[in-house]
């Protein structure tokens, strides 16, 4: 009943999947007694499910029972979640400080109970950012969360295209949140910070178009039969991986099943290895991303603009965002510190682009008015961040912005931007960090050039 309400949460149906779990509630009292541990996260269910049906009181009220059973007969692992479900419904109700504390109680847990590269690490490092951001200590939220993404960075290559579609399409969904999270505490926390910055920067770096970018690189394995072989051994390795990772914790066990995790640790990534080989063969690898390694391959006089369609989180009750989706420009040059501006509202600019490209495809007389109200939103913004010695742009667009020939705005001078910058166009500025030539998987065809009007007597010469 416990797992059909959670899939009742999933689509929606809250109050169905409260009667579920009241259900579940009461056998459990009736067959274990009142201070089961079972009972604990029956009642961090009920919990959870009442914050989704905006019941805060009763929330708090299963909650604070979940955490008194688990606290009466602690484990790490159940203290771990009943504090992290505690922090929760503190943030909820302007507890954010004592959130904090409970959540680097449990960090601590987990940096004891599991290895340095485990998925709950991920889980304790956003949980405890988010909370000392609602604490008004957003610089300490910013370490975390680049503690958080370094280590989904890690995961991406062994989970994203090397499992089962659904467990790509879940891990997906987690970096779409972690990086919204990560660029809105830039933007709405600390927007002069210069590790916010960098942080947002790095995480559109690596994330945007990623998502595209690997399943076309996935595609060409799927009839392969070593790549089938690979990954069925992949997906018994991880069974046997996620089945370790449920047992209770034992500190009689803790050295015997901390091997074996590494064990099974080394053998999923010998599999992703030998499975992103064959991969290879199909399409290159995705770079290792960092600010420093794309400074490095910008050329002189050169600025790489990223441009970012920013969709802030959706709040779990109302299924609303936060606030509406805006374009952000983020401004990389061959050195010092990424620089960054807000261009606005999304829907605003993505109207411009419309009226800007149906002026340009009929060609009508008023195309350079429309390149200028445009420019006036999107570049104008930027070009104080370029500075005089830049003369090229490799610029990154994104979201509508996909289909500006940007080299035909025009400025508040009345000239247009190709005027000023010789412009290149890249899909991500990680583009920069591919190798610059593919090898080829066909022979070299070589073309001579023969000199057919000078006459037979000149044939095998070229």
């Amino acid at each position: 009943m416990v797992n059909l309400a959670g899939v009742l949460n999933d689509l929606g149906l809250h109050g169905e999947a409260a009667t579920y779990l009241e259900r579940a509630r009461d056998i459990q009292i009736g067959v274990f007694g009142p201070d089961h541990p079972r009972l604990a996260c029956t009642l961090t269910s009920l919990g959870r499910t009442a914050r989704l049906r905006g019941d805060d009181a009763q929330a708090r009220k299963d909650f604070d029972r979940a955490t008194e059973i688990v606290l009466q007969q602690p484990s790490d692992r159940a203290l771990g979640t009943a504090l992290n479900t505690r922090a929760c419904q503190l943030i909820s109700n302007g507890g954010a400080e004592m959130a904090v504390h409970d959540l680097r109680q449990a960090l601590a847990i987990v940096a004891r109970t599991r290895p340095p590269d485990h998925p709950d690490r991920i889980t304790a490092y956003l949980n405890l950012a988010q909370a000392l951001d609602a604490a008004g200590e957003p610089y300490e939220a910013v370490e975390q969360t680049s503690r958080a993404l370094d280590l989904e960075e890690k995961a991406l290559g062994t989970r994203v295209g090397l499992g089962s579609l659904r467990e790509a399409g879940l891990f997906l969904e987690q970096l779409r949140r972690s990086t919204a999270w990560a660029v809105g505490l830039h933007v709405r926390s600390a927007p002069d910070h210069p590790e916010a910055v960098r942080l947002a920067l790095t995480t559109v770096l690596r994330r945007k178009g990623r998502e595209l970018e690997t399943s076309a690189r996935n595609y060409g394995a799927l009839d392969d039969p070593e790549a089938d072989e690979l990954r069925a051994a992949l997906r018994r390795t991880r069974e046997a991986w996620a089945f370790l990772d449920l047992r209770p914790f034992d500190p009689l066990l803790a050295r015997g099943q901390a091997r074996e995790w590494c064990l099974l640790t080394d053998r999923v990534d010998l599999l992703s290895r030998e499975l992103r080989k064959v991969h290879h063969r199909f399409g290159q690898p995705p770079p290792t991303v960092t600010v420093e390694a794309v400074q490095e391959r910008l050329p002189r006089r050169a600025a790489l603009v990223e441009l970012f369609l920013f969709q802030p989180l959706t709040d779990p009750k109302t299924k609303e965002q936060e606030a509406a989706p805006r374009y952000l420009a983020y401004v990389l040059h061959r050195q010092g510190e990424p620089t960054w501006a807000d261009l606005g509202d999304a829907d605003a600019i993505d109207l411009l682009v419309a009226a800007f490209r149906e002026s340009l495809a009929q060609r009508r007389a008023d195309v350079e008015t429309h390149a200028r109200r445009l420019d006036r939103r999107t570049m104008a913004q930027v070009r104080p961040l370029l500075g005089e010695d830049v003369d090229t742009l490799l610029l990154s667009p994104d979201g509508s912005l996909n289909l500006v020939p940007f080299a035909a705005l025009v400025d508040e001078k009345g000239a247009y931007l190709l005027e000023r910058y010789n412009v290149s166009y890249l899909s991500s500025g990680r583009d920069l960090l591919r190798e610059a030539e593919v090898p080829s998987r066909e022979p070299p065809l070589v073309v001579g050039a023969p000199a057919h009007e000078a006459g037979p007597e000149s044939s095998g010469r070229t």
